[in-house]
Order: C-alpha cells, then structure tokens, then sequence
C-alpha cells in the first residue's frame, strides 16, 4: 500500500506526535509512506529529522478549501496514494472536496481523537463524513458517541485503543537532575499536559495550597508548554499570593520524551476536565507508575479506579487532595496500583498491537 499520513496542525501535542509515531511504524513495515504537513511546522521537522518522505501545503479554507484540494488531488494522483490516514478533524473538509475532484480513487481512513458533542447530521456535514470509508475511535465511548452522531454506518466505526511503546529503564542522572538528593521523601507527582484552563492546573495549586496546610510533603512537577499566556500568569499569581512555597509547584516547560522521566515519579496525575484518551496515563502505566486521572472521557477506560489507578471528579479539589493524602500515606497500595496498572497497559495498550492491527484494518479498507 502506499499510505499518505496526513495533518496540517502546527501543534505538537500528543495527537501530532501520534501522527509522527503511524508515520514511522508504516515505512518499517515496508509500505510506502508519505507524510503532508504544514510547512515549519513542528510535525514537518519531526518528519525531516527521520528522513521521512513529505511534502508540504498551505492553510485551506475552513469550508470550501477549492483551491487547496486541487493541490493536494495532484499530488494524491502523481504519487499514485492508496490510503489517506487523516488525524485531525479540521483537516476533514479538505480531504472530502480532494476526494470529490481527485481522478485517483483513493480511500480515507480517520483516526479520531477529538470528541464529538453533537450531531452532524445536516447536509454539509453529511458531504463531510461521507468521505471517510473507515472512522477509528480511541476509545469506546468515542465510538458511541460517533454512532449517535455522525451520519456513518456502524459497520464503518471501529474502536482502535491507542498503545505506547515499551517502557524506559529508570535512570537515577536523569531522576536526580529533577529531584535532588534529600527529597526522595516527599510523595512527587508529575503532570504532563499543555497548560491551560481545561487541563486543569488550578486544581493543582489548589491542592497545593491545601497538602501544604496539612504539613504534608508534596510536590507537583508540572511538564508541558504554554497555551495560554494568561492563564499562566493566573496561576503564578496564586501560588505567590496564597501563599504556597514556591517549590511545591514547579513549572518545567515542554519534555520530548516523557516516558525517559516518568519512572522518577512516584505518581502521575492527570487533571484534565474530559481527555478523550489520555495518553499519559498509559505511558506511566507501562512505565511502573500510580496514576490518577478525572472520572471523564475515556480516563475511566484506562483507569480502573482502586484497581488500576485512582479516579477523582474534575474540579473537586478535595477528592484530589483526599486521594493524594492516602497514595503518601500508603507507599504499599501506591505500589500495586502501579504494579497492576502496568500489567493491563502491557496487555491492553501495547504499541506493537495497535499498529498491527491499524495495518490490518488498513489493508481491509
């Protein structure tokens, strides 16, 4: 097959890296792979930094993206693509007008990873969904809410779980160079998300504020860039004026590669309102570490509360607090929610399987 990995965003979140991780896996499986990106964009230097073959496009129209799909149809038809696998949802008006004009029948697969709130089933969006000839869902209840939803037939709706690849071996230069030495007692979470209000680090410095009053040694390690300047600075603000000692919450900035750090935590948390998926939550899993997430979106698929992990409800920062005072109380439970979530995400979520079978269900398409 030859298969055209397709994404216009210029963000590098976990969907775009996802992306980037397709494109990679389906050129060792030795099919022919080509990757459309934006130009300058962060995916498109991944894509140049392993040589992955890749041509760029300009922004298209929202609507009626005319002018753009004629560029992208010549291209589908001169590099002669079987399968375009298609990531972001705003990307799918251009791929449906493409594949109205293009003189090469090609197939549309979307993998999706957003959530789909409400109908669309009027005209326009039935021209749109129309076009794809396979809907992946990273999660049952995405499947469901795309069988509500979108004007597909049920047999066209496949859920696909998302898998990580194995986990990163602890090394203590890398784990010291983030917690120094003399720390080690404290209970130390990482939080690995973009920061803004949706993610949910209010709840954080809330629970700081909350753990510090109770005299209890935690420290959250917060990852991950700046989406919302702002709300940023709302945050600094708090952790001044509450007060909480500075070093409670400690922001970190972007991290390419957090499964290399994840095993220096003793939890990882996710505080997100509703995360489709949450990536992270089965990369620490596989990596040997609690987590906790909010009892929405998909997290309650990867997190069996008290089995697998800890569930909260998003904005009741007493729930976190709560749960965060019995993980540093209780080292030995602590230890087999990591041991028994390890062993689902090594079962359920494991990279090498979901590629396999997204080629599987690639070649049926």
């Amino acid at each position: 097959m030859k298969i055209l990995e397709f994404c216009l965003s210029e963000n590098l979140g976990g969907l775009e890296l996802y992306v980037h991780k397709c494109s990679i896996w389906l050129q060792r499986s030795e099919h022919d792979l080509v990757a459309a990106t934006r130009s300058g964009s962060r995916l498109a230097v991944l894509a140049q930094e392993q040589h992955l073959e890749q041509f760029h496009l300009p922004k298209a129209g929202k609507i009626f993206p005319l002018r753009t799909a004629r560029l992208l149809s010549a291209k589908i038809d001169a590099l002669q693509i079987d399968i375009v696998h298609l990531h972001h949802k705003d990307d799918l008006p251009l791929l449906a007008w493409t594949k109205k004009i293009c003189p090469r029948s090609f197939k549309l697969v979307h993998t999706r990873h957003m959530q789909i709130p409400s109908s669309k089933k009027d005209l326009y969006h039935r021209f749109i969904y129309n076009s794809i000839d396979l809907l992946l869902t990273v999660t049952d209840a995405l499947r469901k809410e795309a069988e509500a939803h979108l004007p597909l037939a049920d047999s066209k709706i496949k859920r696909l779980y998302l898998g990580v690849s194995e986990a990163v071996r602890k090394s203590s230069a890398s784990c010291d160079s983030l917690i120094p030495r003399g720390e080690e007692a404290w209970l130390n979470i990482g939080v690995f998300s973009r920061i803004e209000a949706l993610k949910g680090q209010h709840l954080i410095v809330e629970a700081a504020r909350k753990l510090q009053e109770q005299a209890l040694p935690v420290r959250f390690y917060l990852f991950g860039d700046v989406m919302n300047e702002d709300y940023f600075s709302q945050l600094e603000a708090r952790i001044i004026e509450e007060p909480i000692a500075t070093d409670r919450v400690r922001f970190m900035g972007f991290h390419a590669h957090p499964m290399k750090i994840m095993p220096c935590f003793d939890v990882i948390l996710l505080p997100s309102k509703a995360e489709t998926f949450g990536l992270v939550l089965v990369e620490a899993m596989r990596s040997g570490v609690a987590v906790m997430g909010t009892n929405a979106g998909g997290v309650p698929e990867i997190v069996d509360d008290n089995s697998t992990g800890l569930l909260f409800d998003w904005d009741d920062v007493d729930m976190l607090v709560e749960k965060l005072t019995f993980l540093y109380k209780n080292p030995e439970k602590r230890q087999q929610l990591a041991e028994q979530g390890k062993a689902k995400a090594d079962s359920v979520f494991d990279e090498k399987k979901h590629f396999m079978a997204l080629e599987k269900l690639m070649e049926g398409v």
